[in-house]
């Protein structure tokens, strides 16, 4: 732990010293040095180096809250306590940011959500939202808050209230001058179509997803097979009760009759490649390192993981957050149903 000290004293002290950093280009710089002064550690000083980074990051916003080096160390802090889940250091740097910050945008309030949602905290996770919305002045924390606020109601299947809210965040966007392209707007029309389309009998939208060997793949290129998708990270440990349940079906069926697809939302491959070796998944895996904010978390709707999808041979939605003896179920009787497209559609 001394040691983890040490060196964030020498990253950040000549920063926090200095009266104004003009770009993010120099937080990004001592990002990298301390990646690359972090490598050698492990368990708990690791984990020790990157919260102190990250009480130093917010440390250093706080000293220059309007430059863009200081933003930039603040989101980055949210980031670190979310992947974390330290809520109580969250709520302390909240109750700091002056009701006009304007780097509560969507990427930080997603961070901020993450930390309660790894400790299952959804009440206090609301209260926390509703004091924000209460006070924070900035147009786009408010459109932001809007968007958080519709994933919310999301997961508790409130559809019409959260159509409502990002219908709302179009509006915002028009009203406060964004550009009508603005990642806002545009994440809200996604989740407007997620709403209305991600149903069973729909067509699961086709995206190209990179793999961990380094090529990309299609969810099309699956069809005339039963698809089972499964999205999920190595630090979600609900995620790991269907491990099993994903393997009985890929070693039951075999790869062409049944692609089951496991695609991580982990931000780097370290530990999601160990996971994989010593769980031996030894099916189709993809990896999107841009997590919830990535564009397969917008087209799909993914508010939570773990998400499943099942599809027929057609790509057909079949089932969604089917789990268990249930996903057992359901892919059981695609394949009993019998192949869905004609051999001259497979080829």
């Amino acid at each position: 732990m001394r040691y983890a000290l040490t060196l964030l004293v020498a990253l950040f002290g000549p920063m926090l010293a200095a009266q104004d950093v003009p770009d993010d280009r120099a937080f990004q710089a001592l990002l990298d040095r301390a990646r690359t002064q972090a490598a050698p550690l492990d368990g708990a000083e690791r984990d020790a180096f990157w919260q102190a980074f990250a009480d130093s990051s917010f440390a250093l916003y706080r000293s220059q809250p309007a430059t863009p080096s200081g933003r930039a160390a603040a989101r980055k802090a949210f980031q670190i306590w979310g992947n974390d889940g330290t809520i109580e250091r969250v709520e302390t740097a909240l109750a700091l940011l002056p009701d006009t910050t304007d780097i509560l945008d969507a990427p930080a309030l997603y961070s901020v959500s993450l930390t309660y949602a790894r400790q299952g905290a959804w009440s206090r996770l609301e209260t926390t939202m509703t004091r924000l919305a209460a006070r924070l002045t900035q147009p786009a924390s408010r459109i932001a808050l809007r968007l958080n606020q519709g994933r919310r109601l999301s997961l508790v299947d409130d559809a019409d209230e959260a159509r409502r809210l990002y219908s709302e965040v179009a509006r915002l966007a028009a009203v406060d001058g964004l550009a009508p392209d603005s990642t806002a707007a545009d994440e809200a029309a996604q989740f407007l179509y997620a709403l209305d389309h991600l149903l069973p009998g729909h067509r699961l939208p086709a995206l190209d997803v990179p793999t961990l060997a380094g090529d990309t793949l299609r969810l099309g290129d699956l069809h005339g097979r039963v698809v089972v998708l499964d999205l999920w990270a190595t630090w979600c440990t609900p995620c790991y009760a269907d491990l099993p349940v994903l393997d009985a079906l890929h070693t039951r069926y075999g790869p062409d009759r049944v692609a089951v697809v496991s695609l991580s939302f982990d931000s780097e491959t370290d530990d999601l490649v160990r996971v994989i070796a010593e769980r031996e998944m030894d099916w189709l895996q993809l990896h999107e390192p841009e997590s919830f904010l990535s564009p397969v978390a917008r087209r799909y709707a993914v508010y939570r993981l773990p998400t499943t999808f099942v599809l027929d041979g057609e790509g057909r939605i079949v089932a969604r957050d089917v789990r268990g003896e249930a996903l057992l179920a359901a892919v059981e009787a695609l394949v009993e149903s019998g192949p869905t497209t004609s051999e001259s559609d497979r080829r």
